[in-house]
């Protein structure tokens, strides 16, 4: 498809249910064996895993659009509001990439594949590397092979290295990685691949800084 008519708006992709991801128990269990206090939730989406992870203590950075920021404005003053766990702070990922917070760690879960341009990946990962310290450790979660998005990558939705969803007044992106695939990737980037927490249907790896 010619991109010229494409426009694909990343936000519709967020989750609309609000229970934690699975990939969020086992990180959070990691955690209490580092000296972790402040994570960084980028493309934090409606605030499920930074949820839990303020429960437990962790200060967060939730990074999104502006879009997005916008959209959920109302569930932030709530929770600030309510003083769920520690202290939640928010970012856009524009102010978030010129940042340099030094951060103890970061999640990015369902974000990448959502993503139709490889630079942009690329620049999301950049920006954590650039505000986790050096050792600090990063759980990326990407789903794979649902049956849901299966059905649908047919090759007249192929666009770029995945496949375009939705209407075309809504457009949304969906690329099915290859574990191998997405590790490369990453480790690419300046991180160290450490482990996959084996979830069902999800690659939720872990890397070190």
């Amino acid at each position: 498809m010619n991109d010229r008519h494409i426009c694909v708006k990343t936000e519709n992709s967020v989750p609309s249910q609000m229970l934690p991801p699975l990939c969020i128990h086992p990180f959070i269990q990691s955690c209490s064996h580092w000296k972790v206090r402040t994570l960084a939730d980028v493309g934090a989406g409606r605030l499920r895993s930074a949820i839990p992870l303020l429960r437990r203590g962790f200060d967060v950075c939730a990074v999104e659009t502006d879009v997005q920021l916008s959209r959920i404005e109302d569930l932030i003053s709530d929770i600030n509001r309510r003083a769920i766990g520690a202290r939640l702070t928010c970012m856009s990922i524009e102010e978030f990439s010129s940042s340099r917070l030094m951060l103890d760690g970061a999640i990015s879960i369902c974000v990448l594949h959502t993503i139709p341009d490889t630079q942009t990946r690329k620049g999301i990962l950049l920006a954590i590397r650039r505000n986790v310290k050096a050792g600090g450790h990063v759980l990326v979660d990407v789903p794979f092979g649902e049956p849901y998005y299966r059905k649908k990558m047919t090759k007249d939705r192929s666009y770029r290295d995945g496949f375009l969803m939705g209407r075309e007044s809504c457009m949304t992106f969906y690329k099915d990685y290859q574990e191998e695939e997405l590790i490369e990737f990453v480790e690419e980037l300046g991180f160290g691949f450490e482990k996959n927490y084996q979830i069902r249907r999800h690659h939720a790896l872990l890397f070190c800084r």
